[in-house]
């Protein structure tokens, strides 16, 4: 009896492992489809009303061929952790942690990094709040809509302080003297002229 019960304990614990690893949602349609139906159910009113409307939408979708059975759940649980039919103030609030780089990439599996810090910010954990003041006395990320789209803002740039340029020398106004040359004064010059006589036999006299 025992083993018996052991046995089929270890059987459910399989079934549930495989249950859990076919209920992963590798659909890639499921974005489009979220967006039509989100904007097809009202976000207003009533959030019960409201998560039940994109239940049955989920489900017409699944039957149609639209979307994969086993993204039913993740679409579904997209609407219950809305802020949407519930209360004026209700806010979504993420919860941040510093990204990790991990064989050269991020966590976004695209972004190459050489270590952590050049990687961003990814989502920890998100819920929704009463209030703003409520979710930033957590340290959290204020937001509206769904938890599923919620994001990080990114990190605080580093702002280049300005540079302030020196002000403009302001040279010593040079004060040119004028020279003023002493006016030359002219000595005339007084010739002296000497007469001397010439006597009618050509002898000169004194």
């Amino acid at each position: 009896m025992k083993h018996l019960i052991l046995g089929l304990t270890l059987t459910i614990a399989v079934l549930g492992l495989s249950r859990g690893a076919q209920a992963r949602c590798t659909d890639p349609r499921v974005e489009t489809v979220r967006a039509q139906i989100t904007s097809s159910c009202q976000c207003n009113g009533n959030h019960g009303q409201y998560v039940s409307c994109v239940a049955h939408a989920v489900r017409d979708a699944v039957s149609n061929g639209d979307l994969d059975v086993n993204c039913k759940g993740a679409v579904t649980k997209c609407a219950a952790r809305s802020t949407c039919g519930k209360k004026s103030g209700f806010v979504t609030c993420t919860i941040c942690e510093a990204g990790t780089c991990e064989n050269g990439f991020c966590d976004d599996g695209t972004t190459a990094c050489m270590d952590d810090s050049t990687c961003a910010q990814v989502v920890k954990r998100c819920s929704t709040k009463s209030s703003a003041e409520k979710c930033e006395a957590r340290g959290g990320i204020v937001g509206t809509g769904s938890c599923c789209d919620a994001a990080c803002v990114p990190g605080p740039s580093t702002s280049t302080v300005p540079t302030t340029s020196a002000p403009p020398t302001t040279g010593v106004p040079t004060t040119t003297t004028p020279t003023t040359s002493p006016p030359t004064t002219s000595t005339p010059t007084t010739s002296t002229s000497s007469t001397t006589a010439i006597s009618p036999s050509g002898a000169f006299l004194d």
